[in-house]
């Protein structure tokens, strides 16, 4: 085929053809222009939402090491309120360790003077003939092998048949006296070697006792025996003494 005669064919498209292919161009361009204005839209909000995050880790990054700085301080705080209390509570242990040993001295002052007193005779003048006396004595269960301690007295006075278990204060309390009462009854319920046999008695002796819980003592059947200066004066228990 002649060359004119392709032109000529080339041609031939009419105008609607043209304005189709037109629009269609136009429709593409449209659609490709709003296709890159949502991914513009997209990728912006991508950005402020990793700015904000960005901006979030930040803030709670400063206020986690603000939370570790105060932690810091707090725990310094606590470090040194322990220390002052560790001081203070050793200092009172010390203070009391010193106020417990003033008192067994004191107590072993009344004891030693008890016993070399004319306590013997004024038991002796009631009645009642003791003949030994043992001071600061541990009472252990009577069963074979076993070690366990019962009780510890401070004095003890005996004789082959009778033993007056003596408790010494420097300040006698009814507590006290209770105390003791316990300490007769475990005393009576576990019979040992050096009290087994014997009849039991019990006398609250102090250098200072207030009028209630004297009477108190003497009420609960204990001899009372109150220091004064050289010597020691006993009260009787109200009615016949206790036994146990």
């Amino acid at each position: 085929m002649p060359v004119a005669a392709l032109k000529e064919e080339r041609k031939a498209a009419t105008p609607e053809e043209v304005w189709a292919l037109l629009r269609e161009v136009g429709e593409k361009q449209k659609e490709n222009a709003e296709q890159i204005a949502e991914l513009g839209k997209e990728s912006r909000e991508h950005r402020e939402l990793m700015a904000k995050t960005n901006k979030e880790l930040a803030e709670l990054s400063k206020e986690t090491r603000e939370q570790l700085r105060q932690l810091t301080v707090k725990m310094a705080k606590t470090d040194e309120q322990i220390d002052k209390l560790t001081a203070k509570t050793d200092e009172q242990i010390n203070k009391l360790n010193q106020h417990i040993g003033s008192l067994d001295q004191d107590i072993g002052a009344l004891v030693e003077g008890m016993l070399t007193s004319n306590l013997f005779d004024k038991f002796h003048a009631l009645g009642y003939d003791f003949d030994n006396a043992i001071a600061n004595c541990t009472i252990r269960e009577k069963e074979t092998g076993s070690k366990r301690m019962l009780a510890e007295l401070d004095m003890l006075m005996l004789n082959g048949t009778m033993a007056l278990v003596i408790e010494v204060k420097t300040r006698m309390t009814i507590k006290d006296v209770d105390q003791h009462l316990n300490r007769m009854k475990l005393l009576h319920n576990h019979p040992n070697s050096l009290l087994g046999g014997r009849t039991l008695y019990g006398a609250m002796a102090g250098a200072k006792m207030t009028e209630r819980s004297r009477s108190y003592a003497i009420k609960r059947g204990f001899f009372v025996l109150e220091t004064s200066g050289d010597t020691v004066n006993i009260a009787m228990p109200e009615g016949k003494p206790a036994v146990w």
